[in-house]
């Protein structure tokens, strides 16, 4: 689930896709990574940094779905947009907010939040 957590944030990230530099770093039609960020734009190489090293494909501990869960979560933190995302483990259980720490040592830590 993804919620809006901070309106004012938000509000803000939206300002900021009006300005060319920001918004040159998400989906051009035809042109998208399968990630959909712009390929070597700022958003695409911090997403695929922490996918990759948390994917089990790529050495890490993570399904492919939880890999990007987290490392879209990561993106969204921090660049203050104001959006959340959640999840369950399964479909009785409360949702919780994914969260991905990063290390000095560029290790990415995944975690649901309490």
């Amino acid at each position: 689930m993804i919620t809006v957590d901070d309106q004012e944030a938000v509000d803000t990230f939206l300002e900021k896709l009006k300005e060319p530099d920001f918004s040159a770093n998400f989906i051009i039609p035809d042109t998208q990574t399968s990630n959909g960020f712009v390929p070597g734009s700022v958003w695409e190489q911090d997403y695929q940094e922490v996918y990759n090293k948390l994917w089990k494909g790529k050495g890490g501990e993570y399904s492919d779905e939880d890999a990007q869960a987290y490392a879209l979560a990561y993106l969204m933190d921090k660049h203050d947009t104001g959006i959340k995302i959640y999840k369950r483990k399964d479909h009785y259980a409360d949702f919780k907010e994914l969260n991905t720490a990063r290390s000095d040592n560029n290790k990415y830590t995944p975690r649901i939040c309490p």
